[in-house]
């Protein structure tokens, strides 16, 4: 997994309830239950859920023996590797998979010749 980019899970992506988690290191929890990483209150969550997994050599999804599911893409899974835009299904929620931005790096940008300066957008009188 590329450290550069920081992980997060969108709940309901794509509408104005969509809220962003952010996926740390290790193990990540998901479920109604309070004592969860990430709470998620909805009847068709179990208290615990499933599991999201950040490691060195990818990310991974489990289900935790839950009563409604767990879905990567619309297959119902057990197991299985996350990739960068998944859609997954707690149940009846929808949440989104994204391996996040990267921090930009500063561009030097040079004219055709070093006297040159270019105005791109004024910010003051």
């Amino acid at each position: 997994m590329d450290l550069s980019h920081t992980p997060y899970l969108i709940y309901a992506p794509g509408t104005p309830e969509a809220k962003t988690h952010q996926l740390k290191f290790g193990v990540n929890t998901i479920g109604r239950g309070m004592d969860n990483s990430i709470v998620l209150i909805d009847e068709s969550l179990s208290r615990q859920h499933a599991e999201i997994t950040l490691a060195q050599d990818g990310v991974t999804i489990t289900d935790r023996n839950s009563l409604n599911g767990t879905f990567v893409n619309e297959s119902r899974i057990n197991h299985s590797k996350l990739k960068h835009g998944d859609l997954i299904y707690f149940g009846k929620v929808i949440c989104q998979f994204v391996e996040g931005i990267a921090h930009p790096k500063a561009q030097l940008f040079q004219n055709s010749t070093d006297s040159e300066i270019s105005i791109l957008k004024q910010v003051s009188p």
